[in-house]
């Protein structure tokens, strides 16, 4: 009886330890990856999102927080995403001209990574690749409200 008084505050101890979400760590991911977001400001915030090909969607709401899945999808959700922005070709899109407020989309493959940030004024940004931002906002928004 005294061995289970004993054990009983270590195997709870180990059950609450294991149900801690695991560590993300998106760079070991080798599938293809639709980074977007927004940040700067006086208070330096930013809202990170991270779109795998596979349909996951994962978030990140400030530089020392880790990623979070906000929502496990399907290839064939994201699939319209990445067609998108590879027939935008954003590796011949030079802008980055963040601004005290900035968005950028990065897109990352096997074969490279390029990212492109604008300010307010996004004058220089291809109709195309702001479009995508939006839709891609839109994504968020729809997939994480039904997720609920």
């Amino acid at each position: 009886m005294k061995l289970l008084v004993l054990l009983l505050p270590l195997i709870t101890l180990i059950a609450i330890m294991s149900c801690k979400s695991q560590k993300i760590d998106l760079s070991k991911n080798e599938e293809a990856k639709i980074f977007f977001g927004s940040g700067g400001g006086f208070a330096g915030t930013s809202k990170q999102y991270c779109l795998v090909a596979g349909g996951d969607l994962y978030k990140k709401e400030s530089i020392h927080e880790d990623w979070k899945r906000i929502h496990k999808g399907k290839s064939e959700d994201a699939q319209l995403y990445f067609t998108t922005i590879d027939s935008i070709n954003i590796k011949e899109i030079t802008v980055n001209t963040p601004g005290n407020h900035y968005r950028y989309v990065e897109y990352e493959t096997s074969e490279y990574n390029h990212r492109v940030t604008w300010g307010r004024n996004p004058d220089d940004v291809p109709q195309e690749l702001k479009n995508l931002y939006q839709e891609l906002h839109l994504f968020v928004k729809n997939t994480t409200h039904t997720d609920k």
